[in-house]
Formats: C-alpha cells, structure tokens, sequence
C-alpha cells in the first residue's frame, strides 16, 4: 500500500516517506484520504470540506 511507510515503486529513489507523511498530516487535519493505484502510477485525493479552507 502506497500510505504505509517505507512502501514505494521499483522506479522510485526515494525512501518511501512522502504519501504517509502526507496521510499523516491530512489526518491530523481531520482530512480524508484516498489512494488509487493502477501499474506503477497513483492517484491521491484529499477530502476538504469547504468550512476548512
């Protein structure tokens, strides 16, 4: 899972942190968090609710 910490692409030269770091912080926001994953490409989505802007 893309969210987990350490997770990454075979092609990635990171260390894995960036997107848990990301849920991480939306979460501590009360923020909604979606991942969709298809080959080796993701999509992320983070759910605002307008009174948060």
């Amino acid at each position: 899972m893309p969210l987990n910490s350490g997770a990454k692409s075979n092609h990635s030269q990171g260390i894995g942190d960036g997107l848990n770091l990301i849920k991480r912080v939306a979460e501590l926001c009360g923020w909604s968090v979606n991942v969709a994953t298809t080959n080796d490409e993701f999509h992320l989505s983070i759910q605002i609710t307008a009174d948060e802007i």
